[in-house]
């Protein structure tokens, strides 16, 4: 298990940290300030249909029946002016578009078209089982391929696999969409979220990104709030990460955009401690803010509701209703939010700990759906003598 620690250690901070960024998002952080705040946020993540063909497993809204129904979604007139007036007023620069299933939505063209004709960076998560070819050609008539993306989901390299997750006749149906996209010009990204069922495949996914000429890979770990079958054994995550990482280092022009791994995943295991520890970790004045945003982004759920980004989606961290208010109003009145109150370290109960200037106490919004305060771990953080929530 060392050695396998050892080689996700040296991929996650060494290799990893001495290449250039890449992307949009990563570029622009570069040129702002430390404690910048902006007065409107420049990236919309969209949720444009509740609705979805899929009933994956491991999704956040499985168990309740109602959560797929777009019953209660804006319509489709209205999204579209919603589009317009996030390019005119707010002057957003990215968008990602999710549902549900987006390309359930039927005013996805209306949609894109508008962030299309201003120039947008565009990031479309998908199943893409619904492209089909004609679906890819309109798309590839409509969209810049060089500044749009398509995130697509898939959770086996095994049919059987993928399939016991996300449901029967749903990966040749992804495949024909992977492909049909790549055919029509655009870039894909794989979405590969790592479950119990389908992490012995994690080394299996090089090969198969090559076979489908899949340049991107990114790996999100299924962290259920409760215990879950679904939930992946943590060495079992870290030894079959470490077998792909072996594959993906000698090929520059492939990308492993995240490995899934955290901080706190290295610090629950000997080895990893200790080579955590040998990183030069320079202190975090007291006054640091450890907050994850500088008011540079925001969600529009399908049904109006808006929020900082999805992992606040709980009523206590909702920012309004645009079925009640108008959105300038809504975001004036964002330093009401929890999520947008200032994160000190002084304030923190990771204040003491040496590991924070890597991991920054975690995610506010996951800090405060379990602690109800924002100054509390948002980790599973088992570090003793550090004051941590669940030390």
């Amino acid at each position: 298990m060392n050695s396998y620690i050892q080689t996700c250690f040296d991929f996650i901070f060494l290799k990893k940290k001495s290449n250039p960024v890449t992307g949009f998002e990563a570029k622009f952080k570069q040129f702002i300030p430390e404690g910048y705040e902006f007065s409107l946020p420049y990236q919309l993540f969209f949720k444009i249909t509740s609705a979805c063909n899929l009933r994956c497993k491991h999704c956040y809204y499985s168990g309740d029946s109602t959560a797929y129904s777009p019953h209660n979604d804006l319509r489709r007139e209205e999204l579209v002016h919603l589009a317009q007036y996030f390019v005119d007023e707010i002057n957003i620069t990215n968008v990602t578009l999710t549902g549900g299933e987006p390309f359930m939505q039927k005013g996805i063209y209306d949609i894109l078209a508008i962030f299309a004709q201003n120039n947008l960076y565009i990031n479309i998560i998908t199943n893409a089982t619904l492209i089909d070819k004609a679906a890819a050609q309109n798309l590839a008539a409509l969209l810049n391929p060089k500044i749009s993306i398509f995130s697509v989901s898939i959770d086996g390299v095994k049919k059987e696999t993928h399939e016991k997750i996300r449901g029967n006749n749903s990966y040749d149906r992804a495949i024909n969409g992977i492909n049909n996209l790549i055919q029509a010009g655009f870039k894909v990204m794989l979405n590969f979220t790592v479950t119990s069922q389908n992490v012995e495949e994690l080394p299996m996914l090089y090969d198969f990104c090559k076979r489908h000429e899949i340049k991107d890979l990114g790996l999100n770990r299924l962290e259920a709030d409760k215990e879950s079958p679904l939930q992946p054994d943590l060495e079992c995550v870290i030894k079959n990460t470490a077998l792909l990482i072996e594959k993906v280092n000698n090929d520059k022009e492939f990308h492993l955009k995240n490995t899934s791994l955290k901080t706190i995943d290295f610090l629950k295991n000997a080895r990893g401690m200790e080579l955590i520890n040998s990183i030069k970790l320079d202190g975090l004045p007291a006054d640091s803010s450890l907050r994850c945003h500088s008011h540079q982004r925001v969600e529009i759920c399908a049904d109006g509701r808006v929020y900082l980004c999805s992992a606040a989606e709980t009523k206590d961290l909702c920012l309004g209703s645009l079925k009640e208010n108008d959105f300038k109003t809504i975001w004036s009145t964002r330093y009401n939010n929890p999520l947008f109150k200032e994160r000190k370290l002084e304030n923190s109960v990771c204040k003491n700990c040496r590991y924070v200037p890597l991991c920054k106490a975690g995610c506010m919004a996951r800090a405060y759906k379990k602690h109800k305060s924002i100054n509390c771990s948002g980790h599973e953080c088992k570090i003793l003598d550090c004051g941590g929530c669940n030390g």
